[in-house]
């Protein structure tokens, strides 16, 4: 049986045992609510409710050449077919997102949700013109999808004969206000480098990019303009203006070119290229990139500031787990910065991207540490590093960040000079090798493996001489940390010491230096590895013999004329061998998000069933069944017995009930409309259900003891969806047994980071040889039959490896299925698991939050780390990379079990994140197109070393390296990787920021040691300064913080503590309204002044600049004029107390 085929058979087998369990009728739905539909078309077919687009779909695909030009093909068909039918701007709105839905491959909601309508409305002129209007799951779509949006309602436009849009000033002033204002609110992706490209974009645009209202926030300015209906903000009109059309100008114009589309070329005046490196200069000059330091947030170390020495050297290459912008560290590095750094742990990141999370590789190079005790030790093992940590004074040098060249590639950024490394030293030594007629057997082995096998100082000095190359980069130091005149005093000290090189070079061959203050900096800022001994700087070797060679040619004056030059250069001019830098450039990164690995909880409900509110807001179904409080409901009536029933079958006979629609004004029964007021009937209505007898009813029929499970078991408030269907208190019983918990359509869920795997060993994942070979592992990627635990393994493209804390939670959501199945629907048990390893080659479903499509997957093996490890075909099955994503796996048969759209939230955006579709085999011509720039090459051709070193761009030397595009699309060769690491997830496994005990720690302790150890990783690393970083995380978030709350404070809002009702201006009695509860305040004094003792802290002890230093004290001595911090929550109680007497002073 092939490996695709195993897949869909384990799909089919639980989609079958779900379809006769939902015949029973105990759900909403008597079939299973997904579709598999692997096709693009297909899915369109269904999500649009029209088979007649599938066709239109396949037809343009196939006729296309690109996924793009089969949208606009697919949209033009579309309009085509549908004009004769429907009302142009009917036939245009379901055009436009057909096209969309193809650019995206129907996996997310942009299409269906983010595009609320189109219009057609008059310009003032009265000439008819389109617009479009935008909802906020439009950001679903990505930026240039988004864009491209709005150039396919054009060209439809145009096919129908309507004019252009013709803003007006009042127009183009409301789009520059709304884009000012939603910053203010919410994070965008995009700061247009002029305020006046936004005026120029938008007095241009040929189809008016509208929208309804997204927030409760007026303009100011704008208001009541022609044609716009709303005075409120329109969020999904910004997001495209913005982080769309502006954002991604340069990427359409391109695009658009190719698909020979007119209109746009205004779209060159908007292209700006961003200043990040000159090329006036001999060779270019790269400038720092700050933006990855624009969001530092308290507690999340920056661990290397922009283009900083000593910080992340650029190292080029891709491992197995690293790629689709994952980065490789070496695990040592993980150990040095506190833990903070942990398997699968977000960076902000200065270059290539923004972000990516990190993989333990420990081929790279590790940091180099000054001791406490005044040694400097390179550190070359997470154990020795481990050990090593706390007696660390200063991170030298923090060692290789492991970038792909892919991941230049996909952000369009040109390659920067290669730091030199071992894999570039060995394809010099290829290339000149064959000069000797012998050379020592060690090279083939070095040849074979340059990252494992490392040649001993001897032959790395007998091989440059000979062949006229570098010196190994393993014994180079890194001499760009100094300036010529340092070099020349360490030579003197060198000379002075050791006058004459050894005859050879012996490994006992020592260098002993005089405890010189200034020849101390000067090896530290090489990293050359030294130790204090008795007054004397002592260096062992092979760095003694490093030293000797290096300086071997110096003499008096000799470096005179090179003052003005590289070091480097000087260098080679005293140097006994050729040298190379070792380090050009260095990447500036801070932490992002911690990684995850946790079950998704909301609120930890147990079932989908209405409690109401209760006292203290409590979701417990116990509290409803001692007052059950008014809920809306569903409203069925049995049309055998006549029993009403909140469920879809009666409770007394088990019947199909009919739904009863009633005015929601009247209340009146109607069979559609209400003739009266004119607006549909709903099929809810709100009433006091018997929750004791239907829990009690529950109980028994799942043999669940009441007892056991009442202080645990929650339901919700309220149920969101459009007939307000409860499920089964039955299976909240049963989760609420197991310790499981659902998601708002019924599913239950575990989150965690993505993380790419291409290869494995059995001994990593836990998992036996012989079972490997069950799931279809039978070879190796040598081709050998697997025999053994260590051998490597290709992962398959629908293979996961779940972090075991996920195998833990999914096997108790097993065990609720196995319950559900036998105890409701008198069905067989199918998963009998006991042990997490009895769910290893089950499936598994795992979708993305912005997504409705669920991708098939097989569980494997497990990880101590908290990522789930999966091909990156799989990530991109979903549009995602792996920077920082997350996202969730769920058992397939309990999502075709207990997943019903008719759970699914009535408002937009409630389609994002439900399987609504099921893909049993990845397509890689319908991914994500990231993936196609990964990475595929064993090694990177000296080729490419020297396109680095010239600034070329990646596209350039393109045809040098093979890549997913070429493996998995066109077919030719496999996926390899250039950097192998001894495994996978060695490394710290749960960063210190969520651990520990800082995790156990009260809110404020916790906070107090985050910006402790965040403030002791900056005094420590050489790469950051403590008082930037201080003034860092004042402006980014703390002052932020304060200012922020503050402002909410003065113009807070008070809340009823029982019904939760809010009121923007207190009643004079200071009573709730509807219960008569004293009223609270929704902000509290010390959510102000939660960070003002750090504010102070940082400003006391850090160099934070005086500007920042006046303004924490100008906050400081404003906010004791407002509250006292001592008696902050005090006086609240006594405002309020006043406030709740006003009416004694009313006659």
């Amino acid at each position: 049986m092939s490996y695709f085929k195993s897949i869909e058979d384990g799909v089919l087998e639980a989609y079958s045992i779900a379809s006769k369990a939902r015949e029973r009728g105990l759900d909403p739905d008597t079939k299973v609510e997904c579709y598999i539909a692997n096709e693009v078309p297909e899915r369109i077919g269904l999500i649009f409710g029209r088979s007649e687009l599938k066709e239109i779909v396949k037809r343009a695909l196939s006729e296309a050449e690109s996924k793009y030009e089969a949208a606009f093909l697919s949209a033009e068909y579309v309009l085509r077919r549908l004009l004769p039918e429907l009302e142009p701007h009917e036939a245009m709105e379901i055009a436009t997102k057909v096209g969309l839905t193809v650019m995206t491959d129907c996996t997310v909601s942009a299409a269906i949700e983010g595009i609320h309508e189109v219009r057609i409305k008059y310009n003032t002129d009265r000439s008819m013109y389109a617009a479009i209007y935008y909802s906020g799951p439009i950001r679903t779509a990505g930026a240039t999808e988004g864009a491209l949006s709005v150039v396919l309602l054009d060209v439809l436009r145009r096919k129908i004969g309507l004019e252009s849009f013709q803003p007006t000033e009042e127009h183009v002033g409301r789009y520059v206000e709304e884009v000012l204002l939603y910053k203010r609110y919410e994070s965008v992706q995009y700061t247009a480098s002029k305020p006046a490209d936004i005026e120029k974009l938008c007095r241009r645009l040929p189809v008016e990019v509208t929208g309804p209202p997204t927030h409760n926030i007026e303009v100011v300015a704008y208001r009541d303009v022609y044609n716009v209906e709303t005075n409120r903000l329109r969020g999904g009109a910004v997001l495209v203006i913005n982080d769309c059309l502006l954002q991604k100008a340069a990427k359409l114009l391109k695009v658009l070119s190719e698909l020979n589309v007119s209109g746009w070329e205004w779209l060159k005046e908007l292209t700006h290229t961003p200043k990040e490196h000159s090329t006036h200069h001999a060779s270019p000059v790269i400038y720092p990139k700050r933006a990855y330091l624009e969001d530092v947030v308290l507690g999340r170390p920056v661990f290397s500031l922009p283009l900083r020495k000593g910080g992340f050297r650029l190292r080029y290459g891709r491992a197995r787990n690293t790629g689709l912008a994952a980065i490789g560290m070496h695990p040592a590095t993980m150990a040095i910065y506190k833990g903070f750094i942990a398997v699968g742990t977000q960076l902000r990141v200065e270059r290539p991207g923004k972000s990516a999370i990190v993989m333990p590789v420990d081929t790279i190079e590790g940091p180099v540490v000054l001791l406490k005790d005044g040694s400097v030790v390179r550190l070359e093992s997470y154990e020795a590093a481990a050990k090593i940590a706390p007696d660390v004074e200063k991170v030298l040098f923090s060692g290789d960040m492991l970038i792909a060249y892919g991941e230049f590639l996909e952000n369009n950024t040109v390659l920067l000079p290669s730091g030199y490394c071992e894999e570039w030293w060995a394809e010099e030594l290829k290339a000149k090798v064959s000069k000797l007629q012998e050379y020592p057997a060690a090279v083939k082995f070095i040849l074979k493996d340059p990252l494992r096998y490392r040649p001993p100082i001897d032959l790395a000095i007998e091989l440059s001489l000979k062949l006229g190359i570098p010196l190994h980069p393993y014994y180079t130091l890194l001499w760009s940390h100094i300036t010529v005149s340092d070099l020349e005093y360490l030579s003197k000290a060198i000379h002075k010491a050791f006058p004459a090189l050894p005859a050879t070079y012996a490994e006992n061959l020592e260098l002993e230096l005089p405890l010189d203050k200034k020849l101390k900096k000067i090896l530290e800022a090489i990293c050359c590895p030294h130790k204090l001994s008795e007054g004397k700087i002592v260096v062992d070797p092979p760095w003694s013999i490093v030293l000797l060679v290096s300086v071997a040619r110096y003499r008096r004056g000799v470096l005179s004329k090179f003052r003005e030059f590289e070091t480097i250069d000087a260098l080679n001019e005293i140097s006994l061998v050729p040298q190379r830098a070792k380090a050009t450039f260095y990447i500036g990164a801070r932490m992002g998000r911690p990684e995850k690995a946790k079950p998704r909880v909301m609120k930890k409900v147990n079932v989908l069933f209405p409690v109401g509110v209760q006292k203290g807001r409590s979701r417990r179904i116990a509290s409803s069944m001692e007052s059950p409080a008014p809920v809306d409901v569903y409203n069925g009536i049995c049309p055998k017995c006549g029993e009403q029933s909140p469920y879809s079958f009666c409770l007394k006979c088990g019947t199909r009930v009919k739904p009863i629609r009633v005015c929601p004004v009247c209340r009146k029964e109607v069979k559609d409309l209400c003739e009266e007021h004119k607006v549909p009937g709903v099929t809810y209505q709100r009433r006091k259900l018997d929750v004791s007898s239907l829990i009690t009813r529950a109980s028994k029929r799942v043999e669940v003891p009441l007892d056991s499970v009442l202080d645990t078991l929650r339901g919700v408030e309220g149920l969101m969806n459009r007939d307000k269907m409860p499920e089964l208190i039955e299976k909240g019983l049963l989760r609420a047994k197991h310790g499981v918990y659902v998601f708002k359509d019924g599913t239950c869920r575990f989150d965690s980071t993505d993380a790419p795997l291409t290869h494995f060993k059995p001994s990593e994942i836990g998992v036996s040889v012989e079972k490997l070979r069950e799931l279809g592992y039978t070879h190796d990627i040598d081709g050998s039959p697997l025999k053994r635990s260590d051998q490597m393994l290709e992962l398959k493209p629908q293979d996961v490896i779940l972090p075991r804390e996920a195998g833990e939670y999914l096997l108790r959501v097993a065990n609720f299925v196995d319950d559900l199945l036998v105890k409701l629907y008198n069905l067989p048990p199918f998963y009998n698991a006991r042990k997490p390893e009895d769910l290893i080659g089950h499936i598994c479903l795992t979708m993305a939050p912005h997504t409705f499509t669920a991708i098939a997957c097989r569980i494997i093996g497990y990880t101590p780390a908290r990522a789930v490890f999966a091909h990156p075909l799989i990530h991109a099955a979903k549009r995602r990379n792996c920077d920082g994503d997350e996202d969730s796996v769920m058992l397939a048969l309990d999502v075709f079990l207990n997943f019903s759209r008719s759970y699914i939230p009535d408002k937009t955006g409630g389609i994002e994140d439900v399987p609504l579709f099921i893909v049993t085999r990845i397509d890689p011509n319908t991914v994500d197109d990231e993936v196609y720039n990964v990475d595929a090459v064993c090694k990177y051709p000296l080729e490419f070393y020297k396109a680095a070193a010239k600034f070329m761009h990646p596209k350039s030397v393109r045809s040098l390296l093979s890549t997913f595009e070429d493996v998995y699309v066109q077919g030719k060769g496999r996926p390899l990787y250039t950097h192998d690491t001894s495994c996978f997830h060695h490394g710290i496994l749960r960063s210190a920021y969520s651990s520990g005990d800082v995790a156990s720690s009260t809110s404020r302790e916790k906070m107090d040691k985050k910006l402790e150890m965040q403030m002791e990783i900056a005094e420590k690393s050489v790469a950051t300064s403590p008082g930037e970083v201080a003034a860092l995380v004042l402006k980014a978030h703390i002052l932020k913080d304060i200012i922020g709350n503050l402002r909410t404070y003065t113009q807070q809002a008070f809340r009823c503590p029982l019904c939760n009702t809010k009121f923007s201006r207190i009643p004079l009695s200071g009573l709730c309204s509807k219960c008569g509860r004293q009223l609270i305040p929704t902000t509290s004094v010390g959510s102000i002044v939660k960070y003002l003792h750090l504010a102070k802290k940082l400003v006391q002890e850090y160099d934070v600049g005086s500007y920042l230093k006046q303004r924490v004290e100008i906050l400081v001595s404003e906010l004791s004029e407002l509250i006292s911090e001592a008696e902050g929550v005090e006086k609240i109680k006594r405002d309020l107390s006043l406030q709740s007497t006003l009416d004694q002073f009313i006659p």
